[in-house]
């Protein structure tokens, strides 16, 4: 799917499942997009776009101001809190937020509140909304009512917009899968871009922080591995493979297919690669 080469205020565009959320362009990440989110944009600034997101949170994950206006996502014991498309267990997951995130509260239905709030998205996660698209003529499926019904194209766009694995296989790249963690760390660039082939054992599906700067508040396998050496690495998960990944078990061995994107990534020196194709052995 062709990206969205220039947005202006009031166009409207898909933000790419597996995206990150920020308070601002380049700021906190907030959380992160479950799936595919349609919306008008609000603001531009450099490589950012700011939309508004709506959606229904628990209420036991958020705590409430006096007023109950504002709240913050983490409620006692909660490490955060899932959006979801309607207020009930039952409705598609819309987005993971952070423990701290601030919304902005609705009405209560049932044991859901309805919330919404601002937030950047960088332009690289955009699509481009296209007339021949079917959801491009349908408008969004509004809070509350269940996305149950939609075709599944509207359902699980990332699959269809970002065929990784499909690619990699068409194209017949090389696959160095001798190389090893330990040849990475050691020639970081003249290893980047390598694709490789490995078993790794999967620990688990996290959110990039700040603090891995390179990683740019994406989701990612933290991995151990290959074969019988132990060292870790980040696996930067995309869209096509964010429900493969967030279903593995902590542990689950597994082959992938990932290129090299940073041999000895700061400030740890684990490296990082984009993966490509995952398959649970």
């Amino acid at each position: 799917m062709a990206t969205a080469a220039g947005q202006k205020k009031g166009e409207r565009v898909r933000v790419l499942a597996g995206s990150a959320m920020r308070t601002a362009p380049g700021g906190q990440v907030i959380g992160v997009l479950s799936r595919a989110f349609e919306g008008p944009v609000e603001m531009v600034q450099g490589s950012a776009v700011r939309l508004r997101i709506h959606g229904f949170v628990s209420e036991k994950a958020v705590r409430l101001e006096a007023n109950r206006n504002r709240g913050l996502v983490g409620g006692t014991g909660a490490s955060g809190g899932v959006l979801r498309t309607g207020p009930s267990e039952k409705e598609p997951e819309l987005a993971m937020l952070r423990r701290g995130a601030v919304v902005f509260s609705g009405q209560p239905s049932s044991t859901f509140l309805a919330v919404n709030r601002t937030v950047w998205v960088d332009k690289s996660r955009l699509a481009k909304l296209t007339t021949s698209r079917t959801t491009a003529s349908k408008p969004p499926t509004p809070p509350g009512r269940t996305a149950a019904a939609a075709p599944k194209s509207a359902e699980m766009p990332a699959i269809e917009a970002v065929p990784r694995s499909t690619t990699a296989s068409e194209t017949n790249p090389a696959i160095f899968s001798e190389l090893s963690a330990a040849d990475l760390r050691a020639n970081p660039r003249g290893t980047k871009g390598r694709i490789v082939r490995w078993k790794v054992e999967a620990l688990s599906y996290q959110l990039a922080d700040g603090l891995r700067r390179e990683l740019n508040g994406e989701p990612y396998l933290l991995a151990r591995g290959p074969g019988t050496e132990r060292a870790l690495l980040y696996l930067a998960v995309p869209d096509s493979l964010v429900g493969a990944a967030r279903a593995l078990a902590p542990l689950t061995s597994v082959t992938v297919t990932a290129r090299v994107r940073s041999g000895k990534s700061e400030p740890g020196g684990a490296p990082i690669l984009d993966l490509l194709e995952l398959v649970r052995r």
